[in-house]
């Protein structure tokens, strides 16, 4: 296995995981279960720390990647910088689960501002890491990149204006259908 199948394999954990997680969270909140809301907060923390391994890898795929036809240094660096982001969140994420599951050992509750603190570093983390994988997708799925040209055949091409096409043409500049003969 080379370093990018290794990255396309890895990248999608964290991206699953934290959001999988997050959502667990919230269910676990609103039906007032302890046992969920642990289960919730080792889904984060692993998940999140899964984050770096993902991130590695991806520093190690970009060698292999970046000489492929398509493929351009500005959109590699895009999805770098956004890496990063997400990276730092998921571990700032990560942490907070952390202290939150060892904050509720035993019979204790845990504080309300650590929960609502993992939900709303849960909530950025889902975002970043959204960000950071479509700026990913976007390296290799061309056809994903914003202002980027339709495939020829794909239905998405704009039609040029037909001769004479005023009025009754249509939105994107084909001539209307003629009526119908009577029967």
């Amino acid at each position: 296995m080379n370093a990018e199948h290794a990255h396309l394999i890895l990248n999608h954990l964290p991206v699953v995981g934290v959001l999988l997680g997050f959502l667990l969270l919230l269910v676990a909140l609103l039906r007032r279960s302890a046992e969920s809301e642990r289960v919730a907060l080792g889904v984060l923390v692993v998940t999140a720390a899964l984050a770096f391994p993902a991130y590695f890898s991806g520093t190690q795929a970009e060698d292999g990647v970046e000489h492929l036809a398509g493929v351009t240094e500005a959109v590699i660096e895009a999805h770098e910088e956004a890496a990063v982001a997400a990276l730092v969140a998921s571990g700032i994420l990560g942490l907070a689960a952390l202290a939150a599951l060892a904050a509720g050992r035993g019979s204790r509750r845990r504080p309300a501002w650590l929960i609502v603190s993992v939900l709303v570093f849960g909530a950025v983390a889902v975002g970043l890491l959204g960000r950071a994988a479509n700026l990913g997708g976007q390296i290799r799925h061309t056809e994903i990149r914003a202002g980027s040209a339709p495939a020829a055949g794909s239905g998405a091409e704009t039609t040029a204006p037909a001769a004479g096409g005023g009025p009754g043409a249509g939105e994107r500049g084909e001539a209307a259908e003629a009526p119908a003969a009577p029967r």
